[in-house]
């Protein structure tokens, strides 16, 4: 089941005062961003974030895991997103431990005999 439009919604709306938040659809689900970095994923109408020493120091070494879907490695399953403070607090403490996003290579111009007319 893919996660609803009205849930990616909410959840925007609950972490709308922390700078950066944003999701973009991936694979009828979402990937859930603050500012370029990849901060975990929206699948199924739950939140999963990843598991790094920031977000263990905000929510615990017992803090709940779970596969975001099958066969992925172990996300923090995220509850409670009304508490504005925590949210901020997790957030920023994740942001550090994300490195910044790999730039992308240029897309190599291939020719191949069909595109060229063949090759001369």
């Amino acid at each position: 089941m893919a996660t609803s439009k009205e849930y990616i919604n909410y959840v925007l709306e609950c972490l709308s005062h922390i700078e950066g938040i944003s999701a973009r659809k991936m694979f009828g689900d979402y990937g859930l961003y603050m500012f370029n970095r990849v901060m975990g994923l929206v699948c199924d109408d739950q939140v999963f974030l990843k598991v790094l020493p920031g977000s263990t120091r905000v929510l615990g070494e017992d803090a709940l895991t779970g596969e975001a879907y099958q066969g992925s490695k172990p996300y923090y399953i995220i509850q409670g997103l009304e508490d504005d403070e925590k949210m901020a607090l997790l957030f920023r403490a994740l942001y550090e431990d994300v490195p910044e996003p790999k730039p992308k290579k240029p897309r190599s111009r291939k020719l191949t005999q069909m595109s060229t007319g063949g090759i001369r």
